[in-house]
């Protein structure tokens, strides 16, 4: 097995192994063996409780957010969203989780029997599932890959460790050659899940090492975690990066999310859902080893490229500073409120760099009279620089405090406030309230065009201008 090989099938391996056995509860790591044992377990029921369990929360949720779509596609909003953007009839699609609920309770079921079982003091049943068994599972019959799972899952077996922190609720924790990336909380009232990113890569090296092959040359730090908590109203999930997430491979990619947390509120009574984000900065870096072009825009907004061998490109980087604010919807309105980046959002290739800056916005979109009504309360700030010294492509559009576009069959009408938009090598360009304008322009952001004329028909008419 090539050295490129051997890394990534072992990780595969160690990641797919761990996800096998379910979906978690915070606090994974090598240490602990997870929340401490306080009320009995039984081998017998252990996997069934927690399959039963799983397809409880997930069916819930799942249908909690069918009831959401189903809501949603009887108003005047989701008939004018679903037009613009078809995928949008598919938002709230509660089928893929109902699928993982059965396919993640037959695993359950399959791997954590009583033929596996390997301990069981009536407070920890420890289960050692057949490396035959996951690897089919998680490969498939016939996959060139088998031998080499089933030979890495012997030397460095999956051992699962179930406990109950109370009567009724169940953790699981995944553990590979005494490392413990995985914990597993499957409860009455939420189902949990927490991945240590370091302690996999602890696992997938030993399983690489088992094979007889060089571990995985790289950084993988961080944990990831992952929480759905049922209400009286509908659930609460929560995805978080409570210490900050690092993948990075020497030159090939290196790629860092400080702290982050996103909290999504399901109300089915409403109906209604709500987003909180605040997420941390992001940089990334990738190193081109394949051969690729570089390419620049210069100041009339042509992009020129030339080939970069293979080996020679230099890395390319992208930074998104830090986000937060909340997203709102509902049958009537969606809205975006207190939308703060913390600084510009920058993409820099060897020859070319954009930065895009974009100040905090309020905006709302709701049904009006057939066409969709998008409101900016506080006016909007955008600007592009395709070089970051000047010299390449400029743009800048803004808008008033408040500012409301009509959008019908794709045509738009300023009902009220004003847009302004300039760029390189063009004349500014102005629409006040009651004119339209055409976002496909040929040489600016936008332009100004008769409101009854077709899309991308430009009006050169300035006389109509009061």
């Amino acid at each position: 097995m090539s050295f490129s090989r051997a890394p990534r099938v072992a990780l595969t391996t160690a990641a797919l192994g761990l996800l096998t056995t379910g979906c978690i509860q915070g606090g994974g790591g090598d240490g602990g063996g997870g929340p401490a044992a306080v009320a009995p377990v039984s081998a017998s029921t252990a996997a069934q409780t927690a399959a039963d369990t799983a397809r409880l929360h997930l069916g819930d949720l799942a249908a909690d957010l069918e009831a959401l779509r189903g809501a949603w596609a009887q108003t005047p909003l989701f008939d004018v969203l679903a037009e613009g953007v078809p995928e949008a009839r598919d938002l709230a699609d509660g089928g893929d989780l109902t699928r993982l609920a059965d396919d993640f309770a037959g695993a359950l079921t399959e791997l954590l029997t009583e033929e596996s079982v390997e301990s069981d003091d009536g407070r920890t049943v420890v289960y050692r599932p057949s490396s035959d068994a996951v690897c089919l599972r998680l490969l498939g019959e016939g996959d060139d890959d088998l031998p080499t799972c089933v030979a890495r899952l012997d030397a460095e077996p999956l051992r699962v460790r179930g406990t109950s922190p109370a009567e009724g609720d169940l953790d699981l924790s995944a553990e590979i050659a005494g490392a413990r990336p995985l914990v597993v909380g499957l409860h009455r009232d939420r189902v949990r899940l927490a991945l240590d990113l370091a302690a996999l890569q602890r696992a997938a090296d030993a399983l690489a090492q088992a094979g007889g092959d060089a571990p995985f040359v790289g950084t993988l730090r961080g944990a990831v975690e992952a929480e759905a908590v049922r209400g009286p109203a509908g659930y609460t999930l929560t995805f978080a990066l409570p210490q900050g997430l690092q993948i990075a491979a020497p030159e090939r990619v290196d790629a860092r999310v400080a702290t982050s947390r996103v909290t999504a509120r399901l109300d089915r009574e409403g109906p209604a859902l709500s987003v909180e984000v605040a997420t941390g900065a992001l940089t990334a870096t990738v190193w081109d080893r394949e051969g690729d072009a570089a390419c620049d825009v210069d100041a009339q907004g042509e992009v020129r490229c030339v080939d970069v061998p293979a080996g020679d490109a230099a890395p390319t980087t992208l930074s998104v500073p830090a986000l937060r604010g909340t997203l709102t919807a509902d049958p009537a309105t969606l809205a975006a409120r207190g939308v703060h980046v913390g600084g510009p959002i920058v993409l820099e290739s060897p020859d070319a760099r954009f930065q895009i800056t974009l100040a905090d916005l309020d905006a709302e979109a709701r049904a009006d009279d057939g066409a969709l009504l998008l409101t900016l309360t506080r006016g909007l700030s955008l600007a592009l620089d395709g070089r970051g010294d000047g010299r390449g492509l400029q743009a800048q559009i803004t808008a008033a405090a408040p500012t409301a576009v009509r959008v019908t069959d794709g045509s738009m009408q300023l009902e009220q406030g004003s847009l302004r938009a300039t760029a390189t090598e063009a004349d500014p360009v102005e629409v006040r309230a009651g004119e339209c304008f055409d976002l496909d322009a040929e040489d600016a952001p936008f332009a100004v065009v008769a409101c009854d004329a077709p899309p991308n028909v430009r009006d050169r008419d300035a006389e109509r201008r009061p």
